[in-house]
């Protein structure tokens, strides 16, 4: 699934689904209104290793293209 995301430039529409959870932005604020909550998105696994080989990829490719010493 990583390769075939990675060749097609895109995820499947269930991976870039979040799970997300409201969590009181302080202590002691009324959790009867909305207003005073945040939200907190969760990934799925599979996005989070796409982005980290994509991160990696990209190091190499800019200190092989860029970081040479002329």
């Amino acid at each position: 699934m990583c390769n075939a995301s990675l060749r097609e430039g895109s995820l499947p529409a269930t991976q870039k689904m979040a799970i997300i959870t409201p969590v009181v932005k302080k202590p002691g604020l009324d959790p009867e209104e909305p207003q005073n909550y945040r939200p907190i998105s969760n990934l799925t696994f599979i996005p989070k290793v796409i982005e980290r080989i994509v991160a990696n990829q990209l190091k190499v490719h800019i200190a092989d293209n860029y970081c040479k010493k002329t």
